[in-house]
């Protein structure tokens, strides 16, 4: 039985500046760069979206994430379906019976423009709300490590003075 060697080139994660100036370089090209790139396979558990969780749970924190995503695009978009069609029923019904009164056809086109400013002013909503939401949950400061005591506040550890395994 022989074993295959996977070189490293194939195997590591470009660093976040590699990746940062090749976006910016397709960018200026004229690209429209979108990384949305899965990186909770990557080795070792390295991805951002799973810190925090332990190495054998990487698995099931990766698939929640994906799930909460998709469930989370799919309902929106027929969020904003159901606004937009609401908003283009309105401007007609509302409209529909001054324009049969000058003899005009129905403002499809105007209903149309009406119904997408509303379903984008609706979006521009929500994202705003959630900044809100996100700016009101980040926490300031170094976040502690899992399983390492926090100190007091004010109070410096005496075993980090004296240095790990010499008695104090």
């Amino acid at each position: 039985m022989s074993t295959t060697t996977i070189p490293d080139r194939f195997t590591t994660l470009p660093d976040e500046h590699a990746l940062q100036t090749t976006v910016v370089a397709l960018e200026e090209h004229g690209f429209s760069v979108e990384v949305v790139g899965d990186l909770d396979a990557a080795p070792g558990g390295a991805g951002p979206h799973s810190s925090g969780v332990a190495p054998q749970d990487a698995g099931v924190a990766s698939a929640t994430l994906n799930v909460g995503q998709q469930l989370g695009a799919s309902i929106g978009t027929s969020l904003l379906n159901s606004i937009f069609a609401a908003a283009v029923t309105s401007y007609l019904a509302a409209h529909l019976a001054s324009a049969r009164l000058i003899g005009r056809q129905a403002p499809t086109g105007q209903a149309l423009v009406h119904g997408y400013t509303t379903a984008f002013w609706w979006t521009a909503g929500i994202f705003a709300g959630g900044a809100v939401i996100c700016g009101a949950l980040v926490r300031s400061g170094p976040l502690a490590q899992p399983g390492t005591p926090s100190p007091a506040r004010g109070a410096a550890p005496a075993q980090a003075e004296a240095g790990p395994g010499v008695p104090s």
